[in-house]
């Protein structure tokens, strides 16, 4: 067995075993708030440079885009019931 698939082996039956659960296909807190941050990013670009125009140029607005995205994935805390389970000293996020 190779080792991504002794990751998702292990992922997999540590999700199982949380609570009895099954897969849902409902993202995590961590993905909703990376793409509220990345919307939000881009409405603030979008508004700055409406009214001040070429305030903010495409680099800087990817450079925000890319901060806002994983500042604030990085910031929301996992839900209660999604599950986090350690592979190889790794941290990875399973829905369960």
């Amino acid at each position: 067995m190779s080792h991504a698939e002794h990751a998702a082996h292990h992922v997999h039956h540590v999700a199982r075993a949380h609570h009895g659960s099954t897969q849902t296909y409902r993202p995590t807190n961590k993905t909703i708030g990376a793409t509220v941050g990345s919307a939000a990013s881009g409405v603030l670009v979008y508004f700055v440079n409406h009214f001040w125009p070429g305030t903010i140029t495409p680099e800087c607005a990817s450079l925000l885009t890319v901060l806002a995205t994983f500042g604030v994935g990085y910031l929301v805390p996992h839900g209660a019931r999604e599950a986090i389970a350690a592979t190889n000293h790794r941290r990875r996020a399973a829905v369960a």
